[in-house]
């Protein structure tokens, strides 16, 4: 299914080519990096599986409080041997795959991420679907409800590929607390020049892209289009997700369009926020407009804020070396938004993640570290921006390897580390490739995601103990997942 990578994201590529340059190696001190050492890893496996199953995890993990002190976790693989991706489960005793999604397409294919609710409820996406017309269809939104040990497989919408509600939704959804859902579907809305490929004809014509709302009412959902994107200095390809703030705003991202980089005809990209202002229609403020350089552009991770009411979010590119920044939105007290670079990565890092919040610190991953093959765990000072390497993927046979690796090429929503506050406040993760099998599995999923290490991908925890920066202990275990 991943064939449609040439055609949705060929724009994207262009504006890469045209904004990208250099080679990779993060920007990072090196004093804190953590190797774990041999012979340990062993004793820290939760399960490990061979090809036979779902492959390549990607997106963000899931967690469910079931009792004072244990959790459940969920996640997704968009690939598999029997299928077009799973949904899997892990609790403290066992791993199982809970769906496999048919090979056909009929119930979409690739999902990335899922979220749980309180009664253990899962909602995701799929990237596509099979569609009579084009072949491949617009994807889905789903629902999977647990009984006893199963889960019934239920569609909530279906998109149609090249309308005004969106198609190709590539992020996770968020859920209020109503019950509605939110989400973003990265083309399908507004049809202009703007938003087409490269040749802007025919099959090609991609749209803008839209957010959209699920409203729960009974034991229904109704799916309503709550922003249109229009493309040029509007924004397009809000690819990263959505975050939700008390009052009911919607914060995201738009990887390319805005009011700047007019000269590669496409825009940095913009952060916005939209306002639900009567029933269905909501109002959007652009919040910022990247202007590439060592301001950064191409943001295509969910943002994350904190008691203040500050964003932050990633680039991919731009910055001081054009690889890439950590950036901050603060609240200017006239209701805007300053904005300010924290971080700059030299070029090295290879694909940024979106950030999440712990122990006071920002936290994300990398593709590539400069120590490993395998990628690394950063952590961010929110106020100075001190940036340093916390853990070095290692690779096959007895680690992860690339923690953050779309599939299709840049494009694609990067996810986050999950964070659960235990006695020890812990981060989860996936890592694309890497594990103890490495049959069937060549270490590159999809055309973009590159080539890390043997493996079919690892579920993996980093537990970070309080106190000061420098003092911090810090384990990790890993979960060998298809």
């Amino acid at each position: 299914m991943s064939r449609l990578a040439a055609v949705l994201f060929s724009s994207l590529f262009l504006f890469v080519t045209a904004c990208s340059g250099g080679t990779v190696s993060p920007q990072v001190s090196q004093s804190t990096v953590i190797h774990r050492s041999s012979g340990t890893v062993g004793d820290d496996v939760i399960h490990s599986f061979s090809s036979t199953g779902g492959m390549y995890p990607m997106g963000t993990v899931a967690a469910q409080l079931t009792s004072p002190s244990t959790y459940t976790f969920y996640g997704t693989t968009p690939y598999a041997s029997n299928g077009d991706g799973t949904v899997f489960k892990y609790n403290s005793t066992s791993f199982s795959t809970i769906f496999t999604f048919p090979s056909d397409g009929s119930k979409g294919a690739e999902p990335i991420g899922v979220i749980v609710d309180s009664s253990g409820a899962l909602y995701g996406t799929t990237f596509i679907t099979n569609d009579t017309t084009y072949g491949v269809g617009g994807g889905t939104v789903y629902k999977l409800t647990p009984s006893g040990s199963t889960y019934t497989y239920s569609d909530l919408h279906t998109f149609a590929s090249k309308t005004s509600d969106g198609d190709h939704p590539i992020a996770a959804l968020i859920e209020d607390s109503s019950g509605n859902l939110y989400g973003t579907t990265a083309f399908g809305g507004i049809y202009v020049p703007y938003c087409d490929s490269s040749s802007g004809t025919g099959n090609e014509i991609l749209g803008c892209g839209t957010v959209f709302e699920l409203s729960h009412s009974g034991s229904g959902y109704s799916y309503n289009v709550i922003y249109r994107f229009a493309g040029a200095t509007d924004g397009q390809i809000s690819a990263g997700g959505l975050l939700l703030d008390s009052s009911g705003n919607l914060y995201g991202t738009t990887a390319i369009g805005g009011s700047h980089c007019e000269t590669t005809g496409q825009g940095c990209g913009t952060v916005y926020k939209l306002q639900p202002t009567h029933a269905i229609i909501w109002s959007k403020t652009t919040l910022h407009n990247f202007a590439g350089g060592s301001d950064g552009s191409f943001p295509t991770s969910a943002l994350a804020a904190d008691s203040s009411g500050s964003l932050f979010g990633t680039t991919l590119l731009g910055g001081a070396h054009n690889c890439g920044t950590i950036f901050k939105l603060h609240p200017n007290g006239s209701g805007g938004y300053t904005e300010s670079v924290l971080h700059s990565f030299v070029c090295g890092a290879g694909i940024i993640s979106g950030l999440s919040l712990a122990e006071g610190e920002l936290w994300g991953t990398h593709q590539k570290s400069s120590g490993s093959c395998c990628g690394a765990i950063f952590e961010t000072d929110p106020s100075s921006g001190s940036t340093s390497e916390a853990y070095e993927f290692q690779g096959h046979p007895t680690d992860g390897a690339g923690p953050v690796a779309p599939p299709y090429g840049p494009g694609y929503p990067t996810g986050r580390l999950l964070v659960v506050p235990k006695a020890v406040t812990t981060l989860y993760g996936v890592t694309i490739s890497g594990g103890s099998h490495s049959s069937g599995c060549s270490g590159s999923a999809g055309s973009g995601s590159g080539s890390f290490s043997p493996g079919c991908g690892t579920f993996y925890s980093f537990a970070i103990s309080s106190g000061a920066k420098s003092a911090k202990e810090r384990s990790r275990k890993a979960a060998f997942l298809p």
